[in-house]
């Protein structure tokens, strides 16, 4: 039973086209990594609570809920670009994937620090216990928290185009792994 098992496993993943196998076996690592992904996740939330107090974990996840919001307005560049990459890929245009990826990351870079430099001029001006709504708040000052998340999050913004290229390649369970 065993050996039927194992045979039929074997023949799953390595019988069919050569982007059929990859597929599969992306589908397969990126499933497993996800699943770890989740693991971690679980017992990382009862870590962090530990360590900072509830009250300083709900600003942290507030934070972070609303960067993870705003890393979905890329403009529409990181799908165009998957979409172009791996066109340009099937044609065997190196050339042109190349063009397209470094166009997208020196707008993105541009539109990057741009944003971080308008968050700098307008942070002064913020009361971030208003907006997270945490009257009398005694812990770090959340403008300079404030500050190192949204430069995190313009760092990330342009970083994640990786994920984006891999994809394109074919090559999701190596993005999944980076995310992990």
């Amino acid at each position: 039973m065993i050996k039927i098992i194992k045979s039929k496993f074997y023949s799953f993943f390595s019988e069919g086209h050569s982007r059929t196998i990859l597929a599969k076996k992306n589908i397969a690592i990126s499933f497993l990594i996800k699943g770890g992904s989740i693991l971690i996740g679980l017992v990382l939330v009862p870590m962090t609570i530990n360590y900072v107090s509830p009250k300083e974990y709900g600003i942290w996840l507030t934070l972070s809920s609303i960067i993870s919001w705003l890393s979905f307005f890329d403009m529409g560049l990181g799908n165009g670009l998957k979409n172009k990459l791996a066109e340009s890929n099937a044609l065997q245009q190196n050339k042109q994937s190349k063009i397209y990826v470094s166009t997208t990351y020196a707008i993105l870079s541009i539109i990057s620090v741009l944003l971080f430099l308008m968050f700098l001029c307008i942070n002064p001006f913020l009361n971030w216990e208003l907006i997270l709504n945490i009257p009398n708040y005694k812990g770090e000052s959340l403008n300079v928290v404030a500050i190192a998340v949204v430069g995190l999050f313009c760092t990330s913004f342009v970083i994640q185009l990786i994920n984006t290229i891999l994809m394109a390649n074919h090559k999701t369970a190596i993005s999944s792994l980076i995310t992990f």
